[in-house]
């Protein structure tokens, strides 16, 4: 007999005090809902662009510049020129990217080449290096990837891609990776 009496006086100050009831669970509810969409608009319209977290395996990577056919300033160039290849609006510039793996033509090559293009991010929204429109909101949006260069073409090079994607895929052999 408590437990029903105990039932009926929950259920007589529900019945009682419902829009009071209604109006503190709204605004539970409004606070749990608006403290995340307040720090992701918060993360949106911000103008700063996050930095690349370090990735301790490219500063392991060995490079005898000795037997190396590209100079350290070749790498730099190619790399930011693939960068640019794959950022391109209309699709990826696969000729500038076979291009520059073409030139590739040893292992100390392919590994200069890996550790200069380094860990960057990739635009999720851009699908590529952010274009920085409107202060960058639409990349902030969609979020942003650290990818090291075989990630980059991974994504860029699709199944249609093939004959690019072999020739990538050779030299990249040269240093024991595949995309």
């Amino acid at each position: 007999m408590k437990e029903n009496k105990f039932l009926k006086s929950v259920g007589g100050f529900i019945a009682v005090n419902k829009v009071s009831i209604l109006y503190i669970s709204g605004g539970i509810l409004a606070v749990a809902i608006a403290i995340p969409l307040y720090k992701r608009a918060k993360k949106i319209f911000s103008t700063e662009v996050e930095t690349a977290r370090t990735f301790e395996y490219i500063k392991d990577i060995p490079v005898n510049t000795s037997n190396a056919t590209i100079t350290p300033s070749q790498a730099k160039i190619f790399s930011n020129q693939l960068v640019d290849a794959m950022s391109v609006s209309g699709g990826t510039d696969e000729s500038t990217i076979k291009s520059i793996f073409e030139k590739i033509k040893n292992k100390d090559d392919m590994n200069l080449l890996y550790k200069t293009f380094g860990v960057r991010k990739y635009s999720i929204i851009n699908t590529g290096e952010a274009s920085g429109v409107l202060w960058g909101i639409f990349e902030n949006a969609g979020g942003y990837v650290d990818y090291d260069l075989a990630g980059w073409l991974k994504e860029e090079l699709g199944i249609l891609d093939w004959k690019t994607k072999r020739i990538v895929n050779d030299k990249l052999g040269l240093i024991g990776i595949s995309i």
